[in-house]
């Protein structure tokens, strides 16, 4: 090996005395651009978008719900003039490489990857972030913050000429670059030099939970089939799916009652609502003073449902009331 190196550094010194360094046979290979191969957006110069590109993405309600939201808020459009714009189904790619030496990151849900290579989905992100959010009474104070998650989607939404807010250009689309990102939990430990960041959990890794993903799978489904048959009270399934999961007890109550309450009720709900409204359970939940308004919430709706400990109805209202005011719409998490 050393003979090998020795006989490759006096090649170049004849190379370069002669003059032939850049001539043909002895130029050394192209070093491959950046942009080889790659899509380049307009107004996106430093993303490069790679392969997989044959598949086209569906617009589900959950991903045209995200979009509507990004186009009201950065646009300050109404969210019907944001419904128009998004099309059942949108171009997509699989992996997106940032340039200027940025690394390159993989799509998670375009296509499969390796075991050890799943965190080639994870991404740092910043977002603006509200320091004083859960003050309703102060002023907004937004400073940028570091986000982490899953990058599930890449893909292109183009806007029509003429289009108010978001473009203006008379003859030529727009085309916004957005990908779809799941937040991710991540654990800080700054006791050494550098501060040094984990994902939480394994289900950040790819490895999800069963029953979320059905959740998630379920959820479409259902909303799908209330949209042509609103009517019709079949969500007691997504109540199975979340009942025992903690921190998911509202939305279970949700489900079940609008199960119950529909045109055409789903009575069979009756039975599986019990297991949330148990007696221990409604005890346990008189036990926590302090709980936040969605606890004290479902156990009214316990009390009413079951018709137990109804003298209680009146403090726990009131407490309930009181939690709300101090605490305000933060209390309530996106998901409930």
């Amino acid at each position: 090996m050393d003979e090998r190196v020795l006989n490759r550094a006096r090649l170049q010194m004849i190379l370069h005395k002669h003059r032939l360094i850049e001539k043909e046979p002895f130029t050394g290979q192209k070093k491959p651009e950046e942009s080889d191969g790659a899509t380049v957006v307009r107004d996106y110069p430093l993303a490069f978008l790679l392969s997989p590109h044959s598949t086209r993405l569906h617009v589900d309600r959950h991903l045209r719900r995200q979009i509507v939201r990004y186009l009201t808020t950065c646009f300050e459009i109404l969210s019907e003039a944001a419904e128009v714009l998004i099309p059942g189904e949108l171009e997509q790619w699989g992996r997106l490489r940032v340039g200027n030496g940025g690394d390159e990151v993989h799509a998670r849900s375009y296509h499969e990857l390796r075991p050890d290579g799943r965190d080639a989905a994870f991404v740092r992100y910043q977002l603006m972030v509200d320091q004083d959010a859960d003050d309703a009474s102060a002023d907004e104070r937004l400073e940028e913050e570091s986000q982490y998650g899953e990058l599930r989607h890449i893909f292109v939404l183009a806007i029509p000429p003429k289009t108010p807010n978001i473009n203006v250009h008379q003859k030529k689309k727009r085309y916004l670059l957005l990908a779809q990102i799941h937040k991710a939990k991540v654990e800080t430990d700054e006791t050494d030099e550098y501060k040094v960041l984990w994902y939480k959990a394994a289900a950040e890794f790819g490895l999800e939970d069963e029953r979320e993903i059905w959740r998630n799978r379920a959820q479409d489904w259902y909303s799908t089939g209330m949209e042509d048959q609103p009517v019709i009270g079949k969500l007691h399934h997504l109540g199975l799916l979340c009942r025992d999961e903690p921190g998911y007890e509202l939305r279970t109550a949700y489900h079940f009652v609008i199960s119950m309450i529909a045109s055409r009720p789903f009575d069979t709900a009756q039975e599986p609502i019990q297991p949330l409204f148990s007696a221990d359970t409604q005890r346990a939940r008189m036990r926590e003073a302090n709980a936040g308004p969605v606890a004290q919430f479902v156990l009214i709706l316990g009390l009413l449902f079951t018709h137990i400990q109804l003298e209680d109805f009146d403090t726990v209202l009131a407490r309930f009331i009181e939690r709300l005011e101090i605490k305000g719409p933060s209390a309530v998490r996106e998901a409930e």
